[in-house]
């Protein structure tokens, strides 16, 4: 799926073991990384602004610590890296003050940074969720945890798509409760987003 892009069938990949899922402190934050002495990890924190100076931002304010409410701390950094995924660092970026200036005056935002394209043209691919009641001896062995077993990428051929714009998701179990262990998916998927082609 993510190295060979044409038609064709293969493994979901995913970042598990056969027991749990992998999370990115398990798969980058081994011990050595962890012994480093230019890290320290916070846990438990939840990172509520930027700090600026000026236009420039310095760091970060953060709620830490297990009082109800938390504690309010502020750091500092050449460099601030946002790392909150497709929906949430669009999100903070605008409570920050940076987006389309007229949207957020009319939120009461204060305007840091007048950037359109913040927030905009999100969008998640389309699919369908086809459940299938399975027999006793079809089911998924309960020793495997992971629910998609395979996958089918194709292309529509329709007028104006592009090449391998479908997928289809075999999954073996919907969830892990006793209900999902009984109910397999298949997950057609819009792949890739394309425009029909103008009528003559």
């Amino acid at each position: 799926m993510n190295t060979d892009f044409r038609d064709g069938y293969g493994a979901v990949p995913m970042s598990n073991w056969r027991d749990k899922r992998a999370s990115a402190a398990i798969c980058y934050l081994d011990a050595a990384v962890r012994a480093r002495g230019n890290l320290t990890i916070i846990n438990g924190a939840t990172v509520t602004g930027f700090v600026f100076d000026g236009r420039r931002v310095t760091g970060v304010t953060a709620k830490t610590g297990d009082k109800i409410g938390g504690e309010q701390k502020q750091f500092s950094a050449r460099e601030v890296i946002l790392s909150a995924g497709g929906v949430h660092s669009p999100v903070f970026l605008l409570r920050s003050g940076i987006g389309p200036a007229g949207a957020l005056r009319d939120l009461g935002i204060e305007v840091r940074a007048d950037l359109p394209g913040v927030g905009e043209n999100l969008s998640n691919h389309a699919i369908v969720f086809v459940g299938l009641l399975q027999k006793r001896e079809a089911r998924q062995a309960p020793s495997l945890r992971p629910h998609p077993m395979t996958a089918f990428r194709y292309s529509s051929g329709l007028p104006g798509a592009p090449p391998t714009d479908m997928y289809i998701n075999v999954q073996c179990k919907t969830s892990w409760s006793p209900l999902g262990f009984q109910v397999a998916n298949l997950a057609p998927t819009l792949l890739k987003r394309w425009r029909a082609a103008a009528s003559h």
